[in-house]
């Protein structure tokens, strides 16, 4: 009996995607899907599959919306990782993607989220609508490893960006800032000063767990980082 599975077409209909979704051991997905095909099985599906085994679930280009992702992942109260690579030629609403990860809140432990901006795109003078609002993950109990760009977790406006420690759990272990091209609000003298404030603050309080911060922009040498 199959326990993970990788499948990466892109043209099969909704059926061929969500048989995996019926087996009762997988415990590991990965997948390109396509927004339309996963809102298709939705829609014409008498009642979702519920995926009680399925722990760890990555979702590639080219990849769904957060509001189905947050359908997505009601089929998985047990999902401890996600691994989410989301594709846009509009701007990303942080709210939208805090109501998806909030479904499983209670069990993700480990979070990677890659936004991907394909033209069109806003114009330069409106970077700071890249990604509006932002994801804080104060209340998620056991989160301890997370990977995002700092305009996900801090907003683009770095004047009126929250502290740290206001939006990481206190289960936190490893947080990892990385680039995804959303704007150049987040440049290294104003990340280097959330940084700063964090360690001064009395970080320890706030994330007691915390073992490493890594800020990284070279790609190949977050792939080192990944599998330490």
């Amino acid at each position: 009996m199959w326990n993970w599975v990788q499948w990466l077409h892109l043209h099969l209909d909704w059926r061929g995607y969500w048989a995996f979704f019926w087996c009762s051991n997988i415990q590991m997905i990965e997948m390109n899907l396509m927004d339309e095909i996963a809102h298709e099985g939705f829609r014409k599906m008498e009642s979702p599959p519920i995926c009680s085994k399925l722990t760890t679930l990555k979702i590639h280009e080219p990849s769904v919306t957060p509001d189905t992702l947050a359908k997505l992942l009601s089929c998985t109260p047990a999902l401890t990782t996600l691994d989410y690579e989301y594709w846009t030629n509009d701007s990303l609403i942080c709210a939208s993607l805090s109501a998806a990860l909030n479904v499983v809140k209670s069990t993700l432990e480990y979070l990677r989220f890659v936004c991907h901006l394909e033209p069109p795109i806003l114009p330069i003078a409106h970077e700071d609508s890249l990604a509006r609002g932002g994801c804080h993950f104060h209340d998620f109990p056991v989160l301890s490893s997370l990977q995002l760009a700092p305009a996900v977790l801090l907003g683009c406006k770095p004047f009126i960006a929250p502290r740290i420690g206001q939006v990481i759990p206190s289960s936190m272990k490893k947080l990892c800032f990385t680039d995804d091209f959303l704007g150049d609000a987040w440049g290294a003298e104003e990340l280097a000063s959330v940084l700063y404030d964090f360690v001064e603050g009395g970080w320890g309080a706030t994330a007691p767990e915390l073992q490493r911060v890594y800020v990284a922009i070279d790609r190949a040498w977050l792939g080192e980082v990944e599998e330490d």
